[in-house]
């Protein structure tokens, strides 16, 4: 957490169809992320780092506006470079904004446990690193 004075945490906007891409291209043989969007209100974003899902991580995150291209003026605005995807749902990714709805299980010793903290690094990571790079992208 960031202290008075302290640097801020950074927040995304991204559409839908944005963050499925940048989760596709996370994926590879070691990690995977898949993007599901089953309603206009939370896009869930699911992370695995092994062979099966048994300890795949999950966190939710909430669509706060939907552009969707029926608005005239900002069609025109943007004209046939419309960026915000055919859905128009734009996602708002942020340590504070996200929901954790499935955890991780973790061994220490003999004992099962589970840790938010450990499950939000390994997720938000790659995931950040990639918004961070699909941004300078957009600007050179």
């Amino acid at each position: 957490m960031a202290e008075m004075g302290g640097p801020v945490d950074r927040a995304y906007l991204v559409s839908v169809e944005g963050l499925r891409d940048n989760c596709s291209g996370l994926t590879d043989g070691k990690r995977e992320y898949k993007v599901t969007c089953d309603n206009e209100k939370t896009a869930a974003i699911s992370y695995q780092d092994g062979s099966d899902d048994l300890n795949a991580i999950c966190f939710t995150f909430p669509i706060v506006v939907n552009l969707n291209i029926k608005h005239a003026s900002l069609l025109r605005l943007f004209g046939k470079q419309w960026p915000f995807g055919e859905d128009g749902l734009m996602v708002c990714l942020h340590v504070y904004t996200g929901k954790q709805i499935r955890h991780g299980l973790y061994f220490e010793g003999d004992k099962l446990f589970w840790d938010s903290s450990e499950d939000w690094e390994k997720f938000w990571g790659p995931l950040e690193a990639a918004l961070v790079k699909g941004m300078e992208c957009e600007c050179a």
